[in-house]
C-alpha cells in the first residue's frame, strides 16, 4: 500500500528498467496487493518495461505453492526478480490494519503463533523479531516470492514504510539487515531516531 501511495509522487522519466514484481497478489480484500499493478506504473512513470507474476500471494498449502512455483512463467519471473539492482519493499506489522497478511492468517491461529514466537513484522511474509531475527514460519512456505537470502542477496534494498505503527517494525528490520535504503517521512524518521537512542 505504501509503494502504491508513493507513485503518484515520482517525476515522469526514461531509465528503461525492467521493473519486476517479486511477490504474488492478493485481489479481493480490504488489504488489496497487487504487485504486478505496480510494476506497471513504475514502468509508465519511469519509462521502462514491466513483467506479470501470475500467481497468487498466498497459496492454500505449501503443496501447491511448490506446485505454483514450478510453473514455467512463474519461475522465470522470480528468476528476473532474482537478478535484480534494486529490490522495492514494503513491511508489514503484526497489528490489525499493518499488512496484508494479517486477515489472511489471522482467523487460522498462525499469527498468534508468530506473535508467540516474538514476530514484529514482515518482508514479503518472511517475519523477523523485535532483534531482526529471523522468525521462521509454515506461512513463508505457501507464499510465491523470494525466499529471505534471495532478497538479501539483491545489492540494494529499498524499503518504503511510515506511519507510527510501523515504527517498531522498521527499526526491527534495519537490525536484520533486510533493507540497505530507507524511504519514509519526516515524523516516521524521528520516531525511529527516537525508539533506538
Amino acid at each position: 500500500a505504501t509503494l502504491e501511495y508513493m507513485l503518484p509522487h515520482l517525476k515522469k522519466a526514461t531509465i528503461g528498467a525492467t521493473f519486476v514484481p517479486a511477490l504474488g497478489s492478493r485481489p479481493g480484500s480490504a488489504l488489496t496487493v497487487n504487485p504486478h499493478e505496480i510494476a506497471h506504473d513504475l514502468a509508465d512513470i519511469l519509462g521502462g518495461t514491466a513483467r506479470h507474476l501470475p500467481a497468487p500471494f498466498l497459496m492454500a498449502s505449501e503443496e501447491s505453492a511448490a506446485m505454483m512455483g514450478r510453473e514455467p512463467d512463474v519461475a522465470a519471473t522470480l528468476e528476473l526478480a532474482r537478478k535484480a539492482t534494486l529490490g522495492l519493499y514494503g513491511l508489514g506489522g503484526t497489528e490489525p490494519g499493518t499488512g496484508p497478511l494479517i486477515e489472511a492468517i489471522g482467523p487460522s491461529g498462525e499469527l498468534e503463533k508468530l506473535t508467540k514466537a516474538g514476530a514484529v513484522g514482515d518482508v514479503s511474509g518472511i517475519y523477523f523479531n523485535a532483534q531482526g531475527e529471523y522468525v521462521p514460519s509454515s506461512v513463508e512456505k505457501r507464499i510465491i516470492g523470494l525466499r529471505l537470502d534471495e532478497i538479501k542477496s539483491i545489492p540494494r534494498r529499498a524499503v518504503v514504510a511510515r506511519g507510527e505503527g510501523k515504527v517498531n517494525v522498521i527499526a526491527a528490520a534495519g537490525r536484520s539487515g533486510i533493507f540497505s535504503h530507507l524511504v519514509t517521512d519526516q515524523a516516521t524518521a524521528s520516531r525511529i531516531l527516537k525508539s533506538i537512542s
